[in-house]
């Protein structure tokens, strides 16, 4: 079952490029995406291996493995995919390029799919570099458009760093543990302190590449080069989440290396410069970009600092609504055709698509009944216990409330011109549908967080419960009120955030942007190296070969049968052994 799930958005990914129709691509590609989702109740649970090769006495497989854990991404993967191929029937409307999209976002899907059922580094590696190549060419999609080729060259540059961490890892792995799957692994932890030490390291770099951590965050809102329905499935389930998903399922490797702090302390950075960038941020999909990057901190906090089920839940909740708003960002822009918030209006001339995005700000900002707003009662329940950190989290969600009702007050201000309220009443009814559905799944998630800690058990021992009180719970509500009033007189009043000092110094998307052409000027540099020692050791053996190609030939000339040639032979060897004698007298 598991071989199938796998093969069927890869069957159809590779008949939709080599054989079907352009015409019919997107309902091949929506019946594979509905297809992996119908094979989801058959999956089954436990851990499955097929023997791959041996070396060294080694022997190698690929491990899948399906607990809770994995059931739960698979389920996000699964469910929202449809959703998002059902948005892109209307958002991809030239034909000419519905092939090469859907192909490359079944593609995606399956990759995904395969990392969550990891059970194994090395099953996980090749899922880990199937959702680089494919995010790559995703966001990169739009190839005539050279901001999106820079964008897909620096996202795979920067995730590049992650992989190469991982590689090292593996082979730490073999030597020290003799294994490389997750339950070897883990239970060979005790007594290989130092190996833990490096693996984790090493992981640790891998994930923060990955989900867009500090200093690495910045690819992740260059990103938004993409469509629209590549940066909804992005951010919600897909590829930002592994990182994620990989503390949570290795967390005793990141524990008994004693990193877990530095993890805690790095996300609680990240959180802090994805929220400062989002109060300034103009451009409708970058503001989405920079909350889920506070949101991804906010989740590897959690787990790291002890709230593991609390961070789980975020990462559950945070799918729905998170993918909702980039339905809305796609619909504004091309409704309007702008993409800065300053120059978009009109958002309410589509009644169902407005209600629609203001559930997903409602959820995101942390109103009730929503599942955001149980997310954030979780968290700072779990941290309430802490004063420090129950502040600063609590700074957060309401600055959080404050930027997207900024967003949101903005995209849905009467409209500048009758162009544009057409735009918004003309949007394909598809991209609406999407929006709609996924605005209830947000309400109705909501009713999964009382059973949540009891359908749902993580394969080690959890730190902390899940659960909320209601001073907690009041505390979330009341700041997600006062965050909204204080955006709505601010954009009133037509106030704008003035650079102080502070904000300049944590607003640095420039400085991260020169990290990355520093760090991208390093890794051209060693390949240029590289490029030029492999060409003189190619010229090294060119000599090589044409010494032996013109020496063979003098050779062959000596069996010819010339007899002039034997003669000069002749005469030479005499006159050698002639001189030979002489010296030697």
């Amino acid at each position: 079952m598991i071989a199938l799930m796998l093969m069927v958005p890869l069957v159809i990914a590779l008949a939709l490029v080599l054989v079907l129709p352009q015409g019919i691509s997107k309902f091949i590609a929506m019946a594979g995406a509905l297809a992996g989702l119908a094979l989801l109740p058959f999956i089954g649970s436990g851990t499955y291996s097929v023997p791959w090769f041996s070396s060294a006495g080694l022997a190698f497989g690929l491990v899948t493995s399906v607990s809770q854990i994995n059931l739960l991404l698979l389920a996000m993967v699964l469910g929202i995919a449809p959703l998002i191929l059902l948005y892109s029937f209307g958002f991809m409307d030239t034909h000419s390029q519905q092939r090469r999209f859907y192909s490359e976002m079944l593609a995606f899907e399956a990759a995904m799919v395969l990392f969550a059922m990891s059970g194994s580094f090395i099953t996980m590696f090749i899922a880990w570099e199937f959702l680089s190549l494919t995010s790559y060419l995703l966001i990169g999609f739009w190839n005539e458009k050279e901001s999106a080729n820079r964008a897909a060259r620096k996202a795979i540059t920067i995730v590049f760093i992650g992989d190469i961490a991982i590689l090292a890892a593996i082979a730490v792995m073999t030597g020290a543990f003799g294994t490389l799957t997750f339950s070897g692994v883990i239970a060979a932890l005790p007594g290989n302190s130092a190996a833990a030490l490096v693996v984790a390291v090493l992981l640790g770099i891998a994930v923060l590449t990955k989900s867009a951590q500090f200093p690495f965050q910045e690819w992740l809102t260059d990103a938004m080069e993409g469509p629209a329905p590549v940066s909804a499935f992005l951010h919600s389930t897909t590829m930002v989440k592994a990182g994620v998903f990989l503390v949570m399922v290795l967390l005793p490797i990141f524990s008994s290396a004693g990193i877990l702090p530095v993890i805690s302390a790095l996300s609680l950075i990240t959180v802090a410069v994805a929220t400062m960038n989002a109060l300034k941020e103009m451009h409708v999909k970058r503001v989405i970009a920079y909350s889920t990057i506070q949101e991804l901190g906010l989740m590897l906090f959690a787990v790291a600092s002890g709230a593991v089920l609390a961070g789980v839940f975020l990462f559950f909740a945070q799918s729905f609504y998170k993918a909702l708003l980039f339905f809305s960002s796609g619909a504004m822009m091309k409704a309007t055709g702008e993409e800065d918030i300053r120059r978009i209006s009109g958002l309410r001339r589509n009644n169902a698509l407005y209600i629609a995005t203001l559930f997903g700000v409602l959820s995101l900002a942390g109103f009730v009944p929503f599942d955001g707003f149980f997310a954030g009662s979780a968290l700072g329940s779990a941290f309430s216990t802490n004063l420090v950190y129950y502040v600063v989290l609590n700074v957060f969600g309401i600055l959080t409330s404050f930027y997207m009702f900024r967003w949101l007050f903005f995209t849905s201000r009467k409209e500048a011109s009758a162009g544009t309220a057409v735009g918004f009443e003309m949007l394909p009814r598809s991209m609406v549908a999407g929006a709609i559905v996924l605005g209830i799944a947000a309400l109705l998630a909501s009713f999964a967080f009382p059973y949540f800690r009891y359908l749902f058990e993580m394969p080690y021992p959890v730190y902390s419960a899940l659960g909320t009180s209601t001073a907690d719970e009041l505390v979330v509500l009341a700041l997600a009120f006062a965050g909204a009033v204080a955006s709505y007189a601010a954009f009133r009043k037509g106030l704008a955030l003035r650079s102080r000092a502070a904000t300049a110094i944590i607003y640095s998307k420039a400085l991260f942007n020169g990290l990355y052409d520093i760090s991208a000027a390093f890794i051209l540099g060693i390949a240029a190296g590289a490029a030029t020692f492999e060409h003189w050791l190619d010229v090294g053996f060119r000599g090589i070969g044409m010494s032996v190609y013109y020496s063979s030939g003098f050779i062959r000339r000596l069996s010819y049968g010339e007899i002039n040639l034997y003669v000069l032979t002749l005469s030479v060897a005499t006159m050698a052994m002639i001189a030979l004698v002489y010296f030697v007298r």
